[in-house]
C-alpha cells in the first residue's frame, strides 16, 4: 500500500455493497488514502446517490436484494450524467460468464471476493488515472474544436473580404476554389461581353469637390449602379476611379439590358441629388463582345493583378 502522506486530491468514490463489513473495510481503506468514500448498502440508493452527486468511480457488488449490480450498471449507462463513470465490479461470483456479463453491461474491471486491499487500491488508482486522462483529452478536444471554429470563421471572413477584390466568378473561370490557389500567370480564354461605363465630365465635377466629397460621391454612385450588373448575370472585374469594367459570360443581350438599366439608375441618382451643387451626371457605356484572356497578370514575382485582355477582333 502506497504512502498516504501527503494526502492526494480527493476523488469521489461510491461504494455499493449490501454487506456492512465490506462497506466498512473499503471505505476505511479509501479514506486512509485521501479519497472521499461514500458507502451505500443497496442498488436503489446507489442510483439516487450517483444522480445527486456523480462520483468519479463506483465500486459495485453484484449479488444484492431488489436490484443486482448488473441492473444498477445498466441504468447508470443510460443516463447522460452517469454513463461515463467507470464501474469496478467486486463480487464473489467467479465464473467466466459472470465476468463477461459485467463487461457487457458497461463495467471496466472485475475484482473477485475475497479481495486484497492492495489489488483494489491499485485498480482504483489505475481507473481514476484513465478517467482523468479521458477528461483531459475531452478538454483538449473541446479547445481544439473551439480553435478550429474560430479559424474557420476567420477564413470565411477573409474569403468574403477577398471576394470584394477578386470576384468568385473570376476564380471559377480559372478553375480555382479560393484566392489561395491562384498563381501568377494563371489564364483562360473565353468568349464574353465586356462593359466599360464611366461618368462624363467627372474630372470637372471632381475639381469642385473636396477629396472626402469625391470619395463619398463615387461610393454613392457606384453603389447605385453596381447591383444592376449582377442582376443581369454579369460581374464587376474592376473599378478604375469613376469607371466600371464588367464581364458578362453568358450572352451579349445581358450586357445590353444592363447598360439600359444603368442609364435608368443614373436618372434616378440625378433625381436623388437634385438641389445639390453641380450639374446632373451622365454616363458613357461601351460594350465589346468576343474572345478575351482572363487571368492574373504577373507584374513581379510578389505582385500581380487580375486582368481581362480583349482580342483585337472584337465586335
Amino acid at each position: 500500500m502506497r504512502d498516504s502522506s501527503p494526502v492526494r486530491t480527493e476523488a469521489n468514490i461510491l461504494i455499493v455493497d449490501d454487506t456492512p463489513a465490506n462497506l466498512q473495510v473499503l471505505a476505511g481503506m479509501l479514506k486512509q488514502q485521501g479519497y472521499k468514500a461514500r458507502p451505500v448498502p443497496s442498488g436503489k440508493l446507489a442510483l439516487q446517490a450517483a444522480a445527486k452527486d456523480p462520483p468519479d468511480l463506483i465500486l459495485l457488488d453484484i449479488t444484492m436484494p431488489e436490484m443486482n449490480g448488473y441492473q444498477v450498471c445498466e441504468q447508470l449507462k443510460v443516463v447522460e450524467t452517469t454513463r461515463d463513470i467507470p464501474v469496478l465490479f467486486i463480487s464473489a461470483l467467479g465464473e467466466t460468464e459472470d465476468k463477461v456479463k459485467a463487461f457487457t453491461v458497461g463495467g471496466v474491471d472485475y475484482i473477485t471476493k475475497p479481495f486484497q486491499l492492495k489489488e483494489v487500491l491499485a485498480r482504483v488508482e489505475t481507473h481514476l488515472a484513465l478517467r482523468n486522462l479521458r477528461r483531459e483529452l475531452q478538454r483538449a478536444n473541446c479547445e481544439l474544436e473551439d480553435r478550429v471554429a474560430e479559424r474557420t470563421a476567420d477564413l470565411v471572413r477573409l474569403n468574403s473580404a477577398m471576394e470584394r477584390f477578386v470576384p468568385r466568378e473570376f476564380l471559377s473561370f480559372l478553375q480555382r476554389h479560393s484566392i489561395a490557389e491562384v498563381r501568377l500567370g494563371d489564364q483562360v480564354q473565353r468568349d464574353m461581353t465586356v462593359m466599360f461605363a464611366d461618368l462624363r465630365g467627372f474630372t470637372s465635377l471632381s475639381e469642385c469637390l473636396t477629396p472626402q466629397e469625391n470619395f463619398d460621391f463615387l461610393n454613392a454612385y457606384l453603389g447605385q449602379v453596381s447591383p444592376v450588373i449582377r442582376r443581369h448575370r454579369g460581374f464587376i472585374d474592376k473599378y478604375v476611379g469613376d469607371a466600371v469594367m464588367a464581364l458578362f459570360p453568358e450572352a451579349a443581350e445581358d450586357a445590353l439590358q444592363a447598360a439600359i438599366a444603368i442609364r435608368g439608375e443614373v436618372a434616378g441618382f440625378n433625381a436623388w441629388r437634385e438641389g445639390e451643387a453641380g450639374p446632373p451626371i451622365a454616363v458613357g457605356i461601351g460594350l465589346h463582345a468576343g474572345s478575351l484572356m482572363l487571368g492574373i497578370l504577373s507584374g513581379s514575382p510578389t505582385r500581380g493583378s487580375t486582368t481581362s485582355a480583349v482580342s483585337a477582333g472584337c465586335r
